[in-house]
């Protein structure tokens, strides 16, 4: 991580350890695992080559990232007890709020309350599904489903599928899971998942071929077979 100097670049963050005489830089990671990103923040010697993990994201129920480093009052070597970190913390119906976290402790202290952007879809269901089409490949597809929303009293809604296509050079690559099922689900204006106030079931892309997600739920049948070339990027059918 990089830290800011008096005059407004930034450099290379070092940091000291007590009774150790190795410098240490911090590593800000993704954290790329196979139930999705869970980023983190480890401790690297660059004498030795290892590393310690001061820092991870929570991970059943939120998605949190390191954003910044705070300890940059002073010039030269930071001390591990005198670090301090800012940090951003959402869920599935949780908006993005922001934390001050300080060494050694590493207790949050929350500096931002912001409120639901759109609490009308405040408890909208959101869901990871995994399968494998019938060639072998491992996909992924977000389902999200409208507030409230009970199968057995409801019944099917209509669903909204949207495809966008990538290319990967190996099935173990389009089988990879990006990003985290605990991300707050951001809606824009032009976002598909406005529909979901229409009582609309939703299939954004997950960097996939969403629309073989789409085939699963309602064309089994056929769904060995990939329509994405031939069909619009999204289209309305019945879950």
């Amino acid at each position: 991580m990089l830290r800011r100097t008096p005059v407004g670049t930034y450099v290379i963050a070092k940091i000291k350890k007590e009774d150790d005489e190795g410098t240490y830089v911090l590593l800000n990671g993704n954290g790329a695992t196979p139930e999705g990103n869970i980023p983190f923040l480890d401790l690297f010697n660059i004498n030795t080559g290892s590393k310690e993990r001061i820092w991870e994201s929570d991970k059943e129920k939120y998605y949190e990232t390191v954003v910044a480093l705070m300890s940059d009052q002073e010039n030269g070597v930071l001390h591990i007890n005198e670090l301090k970190i800012l940090t951003s913390k959402e869920s599935k119906t949780e908006n993005t709020q922001y934390y001050i976290q300080s060494w050694p402790d590493k207790k949050p202290c929350q500096i931002t309350n912001f409120p639901h952007p759109y609490p009308q879809l405040a408890s909208l269901q959101k869901e990871m599904i995994r399968y494998q089409r019938k060639d072998g490949v491992q996909l992924t597809a977000t389902l999200y489903l409208p507030p409230g929303y009970d199968p057995s009293k409801d019944g099917p809604l209509p669903c909204l599928a949207w495809s966008y296509p990538r290319e990967f050079k190996s099935k173990d690559a389009a089988g990879q899971v990006r990003g985290s099922p605990n991300k707050f689900a951001g809606i824009g204006p032009t976002s598909a998942l406005l529909w979901l106030a229409r009582r609309h079931v939703n299939h954004p892309p997950f960097y996939l071929l969403i629309l073989v997600a789409f085939c699963i739920f309602i064309f089994p049948a056929i769904c060995a077979y990939s329509f994405a070339p031939f069909l619009p990027a999204g289209f309305v059918g019945t879950c």
